[in-house]
Protein backbone atom coordinates (compact mmCIF):
# COMPACT_ATOMS: atom_id res chain seq x y z
CA UNK A 1 0.00 0.00 0.00
CA UNK A 2 1.21 3.50 -0.77
CA UNK A 3 3.13 4.96 2.17
CA UNK A 4 1.02 8.13 2.09
CA UNK A 5 -2.37 6.40 2.04
CA UNK A 6 -3.05 6.47 5.81
CA UNK A 7 -2.33 10.20 5.82
CA UNK A 8 -4.57 10.71 2.79
CA UNK A 9 -7.50 8.99 4.48
CA UNK A 10 -7.05 11.08 7.63
CA UNK A 11 -6.81 14.26 5.58
CA UNK A 12 -10.03 13.49 3.71
CA UNK A 13 -11.88 12.74 6.94
CA UNK A 14 -10.80 15.92 8.70
CA UNK A 15 -10.55 18.40 5.82
CA UNK A 16 -13.18 17.31 3.31
CA UNK A 17 -13.61 20.67 1.59
CA UNK A 18 -9.88 21.24 1.26
CA UNK A 19 -9.41 17.67 0.00
CA UNK A 20 -12.09 18.22 -2.64
CA UNK A 21 -10.25 21.31 -3.91
CA UNK A 22 -7.03 19.33 -4.21
CA UNK A 23 -8.76 16.41 -5.94
CA UNK A 24 -10.33 18.77 -8.46
CA UNK A 25 -6.82 19.53 -9.69
CA UNK A 26 -6.11 15.85 -10.41
CA UNK A 27 -7.16 13.65 -13.34
CA UNK A 28 -10.65 12.15 -12.71
CA UNK A 29 -9.24 8.62 -12.71
CA UNK A 30 -7.02 9.48 -9.71
CA UNK A 31 -9.95 10.87 -7.75
CA UNK A 32 -12.05 7.86 -8.74
CA UNK A 33 -9.31 5.58 -7.40
CA UNK A 34 -9.47 7.31 -4.03
CA UNK A 35 -13.28 7.19 -3.98
CA UNK A 36 -13.11 3.44 -4.52
CA UNK A 37 -11.13 2.79 -1.33
CA UNK A 38 -12.32 5.34 1.23
CA UNK A 39 -15.46 4.75 3.35
CA UNK A 40 -18.47 5.62 1.23
CA UNK A 41 -19.85 8.12 3.76
CA UNK A 42 -16.64 10.12 3.44
CA UNK A 43 -16.72 9.68 -0.33
CA UNK A 44 -20.25 11.10 -0.48
CA UNK A 45 -19.04 14.22 1.35
CA UNK A 46 -16.27 14.58 -1.24
CA UNK A 47 -18.67 14.10 -4.16
CA UNK A 48 -20.97 16.78 -2.75
CA UNK A 49 -18.07 19.28 -2.63
CA UNK A 50 -16.76 18.67 -6.17
CA UNK A 51 -17.93 20.69 -9.21
CA UNK A 52 -20.73 18.68 -10.91
CA UNK A 53 -18.97 18.29 -14.26
CA UNK A 54 -15.83 16.94 -12.63
CA UNK A 55 -17.75 14.73 -10.19
CA UNK A 56 -19.62 13.21 -13.14
CA UNK A 57 -16.34 12.27 -14.81
CA UNK A 58 -15.29 10.55 -11.59
CA UNK A 59 -18.60 8.67 -11.31
CA UNK A 60 -18.13 7.30 -14.82
CA UNK A 61 -14.75 5.86 -13.85
CA UNK A 62 -15.97 4.11 -10.69
CA UNK A 63 -16.96 0.48 -10.39
CA UNK A 64 -20.64 -0.39 -10.75
CA UNK A 65 -21.08 -0.92 -7.02
CA UNK A 66 -19.45 2.35 -5.95
CA UNK A 67 -21.14 4.54 -8.56
CA UNK A 68 -24.54 3.22 -7.46
CA UNK A 69 -23.74 3.94 -3.79
CA UNK A 70 -22.61 7.50 -4.42
CA UNK A 71 -25.59 8.37 -6.59
CA UNK A 72 -28.00 6.82 -4.11
CA UNK A 73 -26.54 8.30 -0.94
CA UNK A 74 -25.67 11.81 -2.12
CA UNK A 75 -28.23 14.45 -1.19
CA UNK A 76 -30.97 14.98 -3.76
CA UNK A 77 -29.51 18.24 -5.05
CA UNK A 78 -26.12 16.67 -5.75
CA UNK A 79 -27.59 13.44 -7.11
CA UNK A 80 -29.96 15.19 -9.52
CA UNK A 81 -27.16 17.44 -10.77
CA UNK A 82 -24.94 14.45 -11.48
CA UNK A 83 -27.70 12.43 -13.14
CA UNK A 84 -28.49 15.32 -15.48
CA UNK A 85 -24.90 15.26 -16.73
CA UNK A 86 -24.58 11.49 -17.06
CA UNK A 87 -25.35 9.67 -20.34
CA UNK A 88 -29.06 8.93 -20.71
CA UNK A 89 -28.66 5.14 -20.59
CA UNK A 90 -26.50 5.37 -17.46
CA UNK A 91 -29.03 7.73 -15.87
CA UNK A 92 -31.98 5.42 -16.57
CA UNK A 93 -30.19 2.35 -15.26
CA UNK A 94 -29.00 4.19 -12.15
CA UNK A 95 -32.49 5.43 -11.32
CA UNK A 96 -33.77 1.86 -11.44
CA UNK A 97 -31.50 0.98 -8.52
CA UNK A 98 -32.94 3.73 -6.29
CA UNK A 99 -35.62 3.29 -3.61
CA UNK A 100 -38.98 4.66 -4.78
CA UNK A 101 -38.90 7.78 -2.61
CA UNK A 102 -35.34 8.68 -3.61
CA UNK A 103 -36.10 8.09 -7.29
CA UNK A 104 -39.18 10.30 -7.04
CA UNK A 105 -37.24 13.14 -5.39
CA UNK A 106 -34.47 12.95 -7.97
CA UNK A 107 -36.89 12.99 -10.90
CA UNK A 108 -38.74 15.93 -9.35
CA UNK A 109 -35.59 18.00 -9.00
CA UNK A 110 -34.35 17.05 -12.47
CA UNK A 111 -37.64 18.30 -13.95
CA UNK A 112 -36.78 21.94 -13.16
CA UNK A 113 -34.89 24.09 -15.68
CA UNK A 114 -31.32 24.74 -14.61
CA UNK A 115 -32.01 28.46 -14.11
CA UNK A 116 -34.96 27.91 -11.75
CA UNK A 117 -34.90 28.00 -7.95
CA UNK A 118 -36.28 24.45 -7.86
CA UNK A 119 -33.16 23.08 -9.55
CA UNK A 120 -30.97 24.38 -6.71
CA UNK A 121 -33.14 24.06 -3.62
CA UNK A 122 -32.56 21.43 -0.94
CA UNK A 123 -35.30 18.83 -0.77
CA UNK A 124 -33.63 16.92 2.08
CA UNK A 125 -33.30 19.77 4.56
CA UNK A 126 -35.14 19.00 7.82
CA UNK A 127 -38.01 21.19 9.01
CA UNK A 128 -38.65 22.20 12.61
CA UNK A 129 -42.10 21.51 14.14
CA UNK A 130 -43.64 24.71 15.51
CA UNK A 131 -44.73 22.82 18.65
CA UNK A 132 -41.14 22.01 19.66
CA UNK A 133 -39.05 23.71 22.30
CA UNK A 134 -35.51 24.91 21.63
CA UNK A 135 -34.17 21.94 23.58
CA UNK A 136 -36.14 19.48 21.45
CA UNK A 137 -34.83 21.08 18.26
CA UNK A 138 -31.25 20.81 19.48
CA UNK A 139 -31.79 17.11 20.18
CA UNK A 140 -33.31 16.67 16.72
CA UNK A 141 -30.36 18.35 15.01
CA UNK A 142 -27.81 16.30 16.96
CA UNK A 143 -29.48 13.13 15.69
CA UNK A 144 -29.35 14.22 12.05
CA UNK A 145 -26.54 12.88 9.88
CA UNK A 146 -24.46 15.63 8.38
CA UNK A 147 -23.81 19.20 9.42
CA UNK A 148 -26.57 21.82 9.39
CA UNK A 149 -25.07 25.26 8.75
CA UNK A 150 -28.07 27.28 7.60
CA UNK A 151 -31.49 28.44 8.76
CA UNK A 152 -34.34 25.92 8.72
CA UNK A 153 -38.03 26.07 7.90
CA UNK A 154 -40.54 25.91 10.73
CA UNK A 155 -43.78 24.07 9.96
CA UNK A 156 -47.11 23.29 11.60
CA UNK A 157 -48.48 19.77 12.16
CA UNK A 158 -49.71 19.63 8.55
CA UNK A 159 -46.34 20.65 7.10
CA UNK A 160 -47.45 24.18 6.24
CA UNK A 161 -44.80 26.89 6.47
CA UNK A 162 -44.82 28.97 9.66
CA UNK A 163 -41.52 30.79 9.26
CA UNK A 164 -37.75 30.48 9.43
CA UNK A 165 -35.47 29.57 12.33
CA UNK A 166 -32.02 31.14 12.22
CA UNK A 167 -29.35 29.04 13.88
CA UNK A 168 -27.85 32.04 15.63
CA UNK A 169 -31.15 32.72 17.37
CA UNK A 170 -31.56 29.06 18.22
CA UNK A 171 -28.09 29.06 19.81
CA UNK A 172 -28.86 32.13 21.94
CA UNK A 173 -32.21 30.89 23.24
CA UNK A 174 -32.77 28.82 26.35
CA UNK A 175 -33.71 25.17 25.98
CA UNK A 176 -37.15 25.70 27.52
CA UNK A 177 -38.16 28.46 25.09
CA UNK A 178 -40.92 27.58 22.63
CA UNK A 179 -40.03 27.71 18.93
CA UNK A 180 -43.32 29.51 18.18
CA UNK A 181 -42.06 32.46 20.26
CA UNK A 182 -38.74 32.91 18.50
CA UNK A 183 -39.51 31.89 14.89
CA UNK A 184 -39.02 34.60 12.24
CA UNK A 185 -42.33 35.00 10.44
CA UNK A 186 -41.70 38.04 8.24
CA UNK A 187 -40.07 35.97 5.53
CA UNK A 188 -40.81 36.26 1.81
CA UNK A 189 -40.74 32.70 0.42
CA UNK A 190 -39.44 31.89 -3.03
CA UNK A 191 -41.35 30.11 -5.78
CA UNK A 192 -39.87 26.90 -7.13
CA UNK A 193 -40.37 28.26 -10.68
CA UNK A 194 -38.71 31.61 -9.91
CA UNK A 195 -35.54 32.41 -11.81
CA UNK A 196 -32.39 32.11 -9.74
CA UNK A 197 -31.28 35.58 -10.84
CA UNK A 198 -34.57 37.04 -9.60
CA UNK A 199 -34.20 35.23 -6.29
CA UNK A 200 -30.78 36.85 -5.93
CA UNK A 201 -32.02 40.36 -6.75
CA UNK A 202 -35.33 40.31 -4.92
CA UNK A 203 -34.41 38.89 -1.51
CA UNK A 204 -32.39 40.18 1.42
CA UNK A 205 -29.55 37.65 1.48
CA UNK A 206 -27.66 39.84 3.90
CA UNK A 207 -30.35 39.17 6.49
CA UNK A 208 -31.17 35.53 5.76
CA UNK A 209 -28.87 32.70 4.69
CA UNK A 210 -31.76 30.62 3.33
CA UNK A 211 -35.31 31.06 2.05
CA UNK A 212 -38.23 28.61 2.02
CA UNK A 213 -39.41 27.51 -1.44
CA UNK A 214 -43.11 27.06 -2.21
CA UNK A 215 -44.87 25.34 -5.11
CA UNK A 216 -47.58 26.96 -7.21
CA UNK A 217 -50.06 25.46 -4.71
CA UNK A 218 -48.24 27.28 -1.87
CA UNK A 219 -46.91 24.02 -0.45
CA UNK A 220 -43.44 23.94 1.09
CA UNK A 221 -41.21 21.98 -1.29
CA UNK A 222 -37.67 22.94 -0.32
CA UNK A 223 -35.14 25.46 0.95
CA UNK A 224 -32.70 27.57 -1.06
CA UNK A 225 -29.52 28.34 0.88
CA UNK A 226 -27.15 31.15 0.01
CA UNK A 227 -24.43 28.56 -0.73
CA UNK A 228 -26.60 26.82 -3.30
CA UNK A 229 -27.72 30.15 -4.73
CA UNK A 230 -24.07 31.01 -5.32
CA UNK A 231 -23.40 27.55 -6.80
CA UNK A 232 -26.31 27.95 -9.17
CA UNK A 233 -25.30 31.42 -10.31
CA UNK A 234 -21.74 30.22 -10.94
CA UNK A 235 -23.06 27.27 -12.94
CA UNK A 236 -25.22 29.54 -15.08
CA UNK A 237 -22.17 31.63 -15.90
CA UNK A 238 -19.74 28.76 -16.52
CA UNK A 239 -19.98 29.07 -20.30
CA UNK A 240 -18.56 32.59 -20.23
CA UNK A 241 -16.53 32.63 -17.01
CA UNK A 242 -12.95 31.32 -17.10
CA UNK A 243 -12.43 28.59 -14.53
CA UNK A 244 -10.38 29.68 -11.55
CA UNK A 245 -6.83 28.41 -11.38
CA UNK A 246 -6.24 25.76 -8.77
CA UNK A 247 -4.50 27.33 -5.79
CA UNK A 248 -1.07 25.94 -4.91
CA UNK A 249 -1.66 23.35 -2.20
CA UNK A 250 -0.32 23.67 1.31
CA UNK A 251 2.24 21.14 2.54
CA UNK A 252 -0.40 18.76 4.00
CA UNK A 253 -2.37 19.04 0.76
CA UNK A 254 0.78 18.28 -1.25
CA UNK A 255 1.27 15.09 0.75
CA UNK A 256 -2.38 14.25 0.18
CA UNK A 257 -1.94 14.77 -3.56
CA UNK A 258 1.09 12.46 -3.58
CA UNK A 259 -0.96 9.83 -1.81
CA UNK A 260 -3.59 9.92 -4.50
CA UNK A 261 -1.12 9.95 -7.35
CA UNK A 262 1.42 7.59 -5.86
CA UNK A 263 -0.37 4.27 -5.82
CA UNK A 264 -4.08 4.43 -5.07
CA UNK A 265 -4.99 3.23 -8.53
CA UNK A 266 -2.83 0.17 -8.02
CA UNK A 267 -4.30 -0.40 -4.56
CA UNK A 268 -7.89 0.01 -5.73
CA UNK A 269 -7.47 -2.05 -8.88
CA UNK A 270 -7.95 -1.17 -12.51
CA UNK A 271 -11.38 0.34 -13.09
CA UNK A 272 -13.14 -0.10 -16.42
CA UNK A 273 -16.57 0.70 -17.75
CA UNK A 274 -17.31 -2.99 -18.45
CA UNK A 275 -20.60 -4.06 -16.89
CA UNK A 276 -21.55 -0.59 -15.63
CA UNK A 277 -25.15 0.66 -15.74
CA UNK A 278 -26.42 1.28 -19.22
CA UNK A 279 -23.44 -0.38 -20.91
CA UNK A 280 -25.55 -2.83 -22.84
CA UNK A 281 -28.24 -0.34 -23.81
Amino acid sequence: MNEYLPFALTYVERHTESAARVLHGLPPEDTAALLEVIPHKTGVRIIEKLPPQYATQCILKLSLEKSAIYLRESNTLTGSGLLKLLPASFRRSSLKTMPDDKRGSLKKQMSYPGNAVGAWMELDSPSIPIAYSVGQVRQMLRAIKGEIDHSLCVVDKDGELEGLMQLSRLARSRAKHAIRKIVTRDIDPLSDKELLTEAFRNRDWGRFDAYPVLSSENKLVGLLTIKNLERGLRALGEHSTPSKAVQPPTNPAQAFMRAVRGGLRTFAGVFTRRGKPGESE
